[in-house]
């Protein structure tokens, strides 16, 4: 009996010794004021082994472990503590989805938003017959049908530009080879000008009515083939909204008649009225870069770390580029992330939605304040590696083709279409790095791919039909973040239990030439060319009680106008942790 005693105490003393200097030995930096064991084990009644040695009381049992079962850790708990604890002569090292406990607590990145710059559309003239009243009938059976034509002097390269002198009342073109409903005017180099009823003023009008120019009319005439007659309603406009320049465009209006006999004492005809629509560009918001509400990057609110959350964000930007000039709009997202495989990988969908412009338009204004679904955002998700210092992760991000179609329309008539049917994909690799207990940072990279492209259909008289598919840009995106914990989440025990400020680097780059869609001489394309965005992001993230994170930055752009997604952009972020994620996140604390 002396004999078994003594066998018994001395396992115990040595079972003792190597698992309270495992836990002394683990690296993991400590935070000050936080003890490290947990209070004293109390055994079970009725688990009493006398052939298996007990811990000393005053040292930490991970839970899940029963300390007086033989041969290791019951598997009644799934998530442990990443600490490597010798345990009945078994080593036993597990966490969560292989992520260390540091990883855990780290806030997310706050992100930016990006998007394709509006499209451009650019058509010669666009004819709109509409049924018109009938004519009487005359002692003949003489029906006339009465027709205007509409549109500006163009020249090849689709400009139409006269410059204007203050004081005088002569247009003069600096053009070669102009056309009028694709009829040539001249062939020799065009000296014609034109002269305005009234003296140019220093305000510089938006119009300026005209009066005609004989040798043009013949030109006009004769290139179309038609009975024209000039129209006073014929003016200069202005190639600046609102006017202010001395640059214009000359629109010119004929009225045209044409006669068909039916007979004597026929019964009337039906009169009929084309409407030519003038239009020198029109700029329109791109469907496949989240439309007018803005593309959802992978990197937004998002970490390396697969997790259990609900989501809801906040952005206001200013003056984004989706409408030609810019425009304010208040961007809201709504969704979850969830994991699976034991924390390995997630599933994550966004809902964004903003009052912004409508996507529907008569080639003139636009409604301001619309309510607009965006793009609904899938991410997937999975941590190849992790560890106390880093976690490495891979993924897809599918922007779905759920926002509105953009269209101009003339009255009830649809003049110009472009479908939203691209699904975009977007792989990317992520790292998240916690040197220590409170540095933290993380990186991504991504490439947007457009997978399917948006139809563009265009109204020439007839109906709409599909003259093309305009397909997005290659998108490179690169973010980074760099933080700290100037309150650690385990260093107190409020209502408020963390506190980092953070700043990140962004990115956003077209890889590719942008698209565009022709018929003749109309065209719908991306004329402003690529981007390349990069932009900066400083703020804040408070973590309330353990597990829900309120985050709060401005973003502001580092490079000109025509490289940035507006002119700042101020958001806030709220992520409340739950399920798997947020029991590990608890469990993660009383460890530092």
């Amino acid at each position: 009996m002396d004999a078994f005693q003594k066998r018994f105490a001395g396992r115990r003393w040595v079972m003792g010794t190597a698992l309270a200097l495992s836990l002394v030995g683990r690296g993991d930096a400590q935070v000050t004021g936080v003890p490290v064991a947990a209070p004293p084990i109390q055994a079970v009644q009725g688990q009493t082994d006398p052939s298996v040695a007990g811990v000393p009381e005053t040292v930490l049992v991970p839970e899940g472990m029963n300390s007086f079962a033989s041969p290791g850790p019951t598997p009644a708990r799934p998530y442990r503590p990443s600490s490597p604890v010798l345990v009945n002569d078994q080593v036993w090292f597990s966490w969560y989805g292989s992520a260390s406990r540091r990883a855990m607590l780290t806030p997310n990145m706050f992100g930016d938003l990006t998007g394709t710059r509006s499209i451009g559309f650019s058509p010669f003239s666009i004819a709109v017959t509409s049924p018109g009243t009938a004519g009487t009938a005359g002692s003949t059976g003489t029906t006339t049908t009465g027709t205007q034509l509409n549109a500006f002097i163009l020249d090849g390269g689709a400009r139409g530009i006269y410059t204007a002198a203050v004081g005088s009342t002569t247009l003069t073109p600096f053009v070669t080879n102009p056309t009028y409903l694709g009829a040539s005017i001249s062939t020799a180099p065009f000296q014609q000008q034109f002269t305005t009823t009234t003296p140019v003023s220093a305000a510089l009008p938006a119009t300026l009515p005209l009066t005609e120019n004989a040798i043009v009319t013949a030109a006009i005439r004769s290139g179309l083939g038609l009975t024209i007659a000039f129209n006073p309603a014929s003016q200069a406009v202005s190639t600046v909204p609102g006017g202010g320049s001395i640059l214009y465009n000359v629109q010119l209006v004929y009225d045209t008649t044409t006669t068909a006999t039916t007979g004597t004492g026929g019964a009337a005809g039906t009169a009929g009225s084309t409407s030519i629509i003038p239009v020198y560009t029109l700029f329109l918001p791109n469907p496949s870069g989240g439309g007018i509400v803005g593309r959802t990057k992978v990197a937004t609110d998002n970490s390396p770390i697969p997790r259990d959350r609900l989501i809801a964000n906040y952005d206001f930007v200013s003056s984004a580029p989706i409408v030609r000039g810019g425009m304010d709009f208040n961007r809201f997202c709504f969704g979850f992330e969830k994991t699976l495989f034991d924390g390995v990988t997630s599933v994550e969908m966004r809902v964004p939605f903003a009052s912004t412009v409508n996507g529907t338009t008569d080639g003139t204004s636009s409604e301001s304040s619309h309510a607009e679904l965006g793009n609904i955002a899938l991410n997937f998700k999975m941590l190849l590696a992790g560890g106390e210092i880093y976690s490495l992760t891979t993924g897809v991000g599918v922007s779905l083709p759920t926002a509105s179609d953009v269209r101009i329309r003339a009255g009830n008539v649809d003049v110009l279409k472009v479908i939203n049917d691209a699904l975009i994909c977007t792989p990317y690799v992520a790292i998240g790095f916690t040197p220590t207990d409170r540095v933290f940072g993380q990186a991504w990279a991504g490439v947007g791919i457009d997978t399917t492209g948006n139809p563009v259909k265009l109204n020439t008289g007839s109906g709409l039909a599909q003259i093309g598919k305009l397909y997005d840009p290659y998108g490179l995106q690169v973010d980074a973040q760099l933080g700290f914990w100037l309150l650690h989440p385990a260093t107190n025990k409020g209502i408020l239990r963390g506190f980092a400020p953070f700043t990140e680097l962004h990115f956003n780059s077209t890889l590719s030439s942008p698209d565009s869609a022709r018929s003749g001489n109309m065209a719908v394309s991306d004329i402003q060319g690529g981007f390349d965005e990069t932009s900066m992001t400083a703020g804040f993230v408070a973590q309330i009680q353990d597990n829900l994170h309120l985050s709060t930055g401005v973003t502001l752009p580092l490079r000109n106008k025509s490289n940035s997604f507006g002119d700042y952009q101020l958001g806030f972020r709220l992520n409340w942790f739950f399920g798997a994620t947020g029991e590990a996140r608890e469990r993660a604390i009383p460890y530092y």
